[in-house]
């Protein structure tokens, strides 16, 4: 009877030992975490933001500066190239919409007294027409010495607002 017994305890001794837990000298140390980094943590989905639209205000304040400063690649910085214009075709005048002509000509688009009505002008009710605002400067006596330019800004792709042509017609 007695080898009846000791095959089962010593069975059930060989299945209880092998359920108890390694000692903490056998066992193996956690590995350790890694932190979040940007190649592990998912992207948000991010909502697509509406442009925002520059005010006129601020444009002009910021064109005034730079045409007050006299530094044309600065005035450059604030217009729409290919600028439209009515003197292509004009010798002399042939580069004058690309960046290159307008700084080579820029004495000539922002003479003087041009510059002055621009730094005396402002974006507002008065200049605004169907595709931005149009500033006028001229002289008309009502006969064949008139002349006139006038400069129009609009709003281009991402709501900034640039000076996108110059017409001089006289």
């Amino acid at each position: 009877m007695r080898r009846y017994l000791c095959g089962p305890l010593a069975l059930c001794g060989m299945i209880l030992s092998s359920c108890h837990a390694p000692s903490p000298e056998v066992a193996a140390p956690p590995k350790p975490v890694a932190a979040p980094t940007a190649e592990t943590v998912p992207k948000a989905k991010s909502t697509p933001r509406k442009a925002k639209l520059q005010s006129p205000a601020d444009f002009m304040a910021e064109f005034k500066a730079a045409l007050r400063s006299g530094d044309p690649a600065a005035v450059a910085r604030l217009a729409r190239f290919p600028l439209e214009n009515a003197l292509v075709g004009v010798e002399g005048f042939e580069d004058v919409e690309s960046r290159k002509g307008f700084l080579k000509h820029f004495d000539d688009i922002f003479q003087e007294n041009a510059r002055q009505k621009l730094l005396d002008s402002s974006l507002n009710g008065e200049t605004r027409d169907e595709g931005g605002w149009t500033i006028f400067y001229g002289h008309s006596a009502g006969g064949e010495g008139d002349w006139s330019v006038s400069y129009h800004f609009a709003r281009v792709q991402g709501g900034a607002i640039r000076l996108v042509s110059i017409d001089f017609s006289g």
